[in-house]
């Protein structure tokens, strides 16, 4: 039989809080002592243990038997490790997804283009010959096999846009705007096949059967043709997904500031209900969680550093901003004073980190504007640029309509 079952665990802070892990066990009431076969289910409330982002839960079994004989002996299982995601690995981990999809589209669309080129030079030989040989047969063959293929690939890197989509939306990362564009881009990747190019490749097969070369000939230059929109259509929705990465940045600098900002607010309140004769202990706590502030102020700073350079294709106002906002006094001042306060609690000066921490939240609030101002300012250029692309379509269209007025009534 048994005598106990224990679940052992650490709590791992970020390396960068310099602490020792806090060590503890949890006697397991469930057990049965009896059976030797048993399944157990108990709840484990972690809330208690105060558990932060980027906190990691290092935990174990320990059974123990209820040998009198040669005396009790335990039993241990593999460690596991559960970690508290920060915002920080949320967003990374979308971004590794959209980097890999948009590495797998960048792909096809050159595979797309070596197809397009396979159908011309077939097209190009096809013209020379009155039947087609053995070679030709298998070439073609071949070709419409690998057409199938990267359309399936196409619909797999739908699939993973999905993907992306329904992970943002589920952690809130995005606003509902930017989901639906993605969703959007899912949507048109999907459909990326030509309405007309199943048709042509049933003429194709059918012009081959009969040995009907002029049908053949035609059907290769409409399958060239649809392969030539199929890169279109990538090329620009490359181009339109790259726009995207740069508002889901802006638009993550924005949401990662507000909850900065927000952190700092309460901690603040924290502070500066404290009197002097303070225990170490709460101290040490808040200077921990001013440090994790710090982190983040800093993920932040990489984040202006990436926006800048992810927007300046679109709007070099805006990336000039993001770039002086992370080089300039406010950002400066903000890390300066959160450090003062850590410095200071580590001190026990009450009054002096009272003061340093409602400066930190005064520079925050004071970067967040900023931040705020930036975003505005970008969404302003994105509309603009889409009213005057819109207004030089008019226009086309316009004059299209004027020119076929005019054949009309030279008729």
């Amino acid at each position: 039989g048994f005598n106990s079952l224990q679940l052992a665990y650490e709590i791992h802070r970020p390396s960068y809080l310099k602490v020792e892990p806090f060590v503890s066990m949890k006697k397991i009431n469930e057990l049965n002592k009896d059976s030797l076969i048993q399944i157990i289910e108990t709840f484990w409330d972690v809330e208690e243990l105060n558990l932060m982002p980027q906190d990691e839960v290092h935990f174990h079994f320990e059974l123990t038997d209820n040998d009198v004989i040669s005396g009790p002996k335990k039993t241990i299982s593999k460690k596991l490790i559960a970690k508290i995601p920060s915002i920080e690995d949320l967003y990374t981990n979308t971004e590794i997804l959209e980097d890999n999809f948009i590495e797998d589209l960048a792909y096809e669309l050159n595979k797309i283009n070596e197809l397009k080129e396979e159908w011309k030079n077939l097209e190009l030989e096809t013209i020379k010959s009155s039947e087609l040989t053995w070679e030709q047969k298998e070439s073609i063959k071949n070709t419409i096999e690998k057409v199938k293929s990267e359309l399936k690939n196409l619909e797999a890197i739908s699939k993973e846009i999905e993907s992306v989509s329904e992970q943002a939306k589920k952690h809130e990362l995005f606003t509902p705007d930017l989901l639906n564009k993605l969703n959007e881009l899912s949507e048109l990747v999907s459909q990326i096949m030509p309405e007309d190019m199943l048709k042509n490749m049933t003429d194709l097969d059918n012009a081959m059967k009969n040995m009907n070369m002029e049908s053949l000939n035609n059907a290769i230059n409409q399958l060239a043709e649809n392969m030539d929109q199929i890169k279109e259509d990538l090329d620009r929705y490359l181009k339109v997904f790259k726009k995207l990465q740069a508002e889901q940045k802006m638009d993550e600098l924005k949401n990662r500031i507000e909850k900065l900002l927000k952190q700092q607010t309460s901690l603040s309140e924290e502070v500066n209900q404290l009197s002097q004769d303070i225990e170490p202990s709460l101290s040490e706590r808040l200077k921990q969680e001013e440090k994790r502030i710090l982190e983040e102020l800093n993920n932040i700073k990489s984040i202006l550093s990436e926006a800048s350079k992810l927007t300046k294709p679109f709007s070099e106002e805006t990336s000039k901003n993001l770039e002086e906002l992370e080089m300039s006094t406010i950002t400066e001042q903000s890390e300066s004073n959160i450090n003062k306060t850590m410095e200071n609690l580590l001190n026990q000066n009450i009054k002096q980190a009272q003061n340093t921490s409602n400066k930190s939240k005064d520079f925050l609030q004071m970067m967040k504007q900023e931040v705020n101002n930036i975003y505005k300012q970008f969404q302003q250029e994105t509309i603009d640029e889409m009213s005057k692309k819109f207004q030089a379509l008019m226009q086309d269209i316009l004059y299209l309509s004027s020119e076929q007025e005019k054949l009309k009534s030279d008729v």
